[in-house]
């Protein structure tokens, strides 16, 4: 089992006990379809466990902004989660040249190398 790691931008203060809860009041509380809200979506999809969820609402915050270190980062996590280590390693490496500062993707990637 991998340890669950959101990805920067944190997420509002929000009741891990109920995500479901979270969740509808997100999608219903946001009139404007952001980079913002598909990110903190997949955030707590990830944390409740629905992988595929997770992944669609990361795949259109990265849609809306292909360049986001965010975007990469957590689209690499997936991949890594479900075992694609190379398309894992090119997100994380497209993560570090948009932000080189970043230890979690450096982290990741050392992981997807040594996998």
């Amino acid at each position: 089992m991998h340890k669950i790691h959101i990805k920067k931008p944190s997420l509002p203060i929000i009741n891990f006990e109920d995500l479901d809860k979270e969740i509808k009041n997100l999608e219903e509380n946001s009139h404007y379809k952001s980079f913002s809200l598909y990110n903190n979506l997949g955030n707590l999809y990830l944390l409740k466990g629905d992988i595929e969820r997770a992944k669609e609402n990361y795949h259109k915050a990265f849609k809306i902004n292909p360049f986001s270190p965010s975007a990469n980062y957590n689209l690499g996590y997936l991949y890594f989660l479900e075992g694609k280590i190379k398309e894992a390693y090119e997100k994380f490496v497209f993560c570090l040249k948009l932000n080189p500062l970043d230890t979690d993707a450096y982290f990741m990637l050392k992981k997807s190398i040594l996998y």
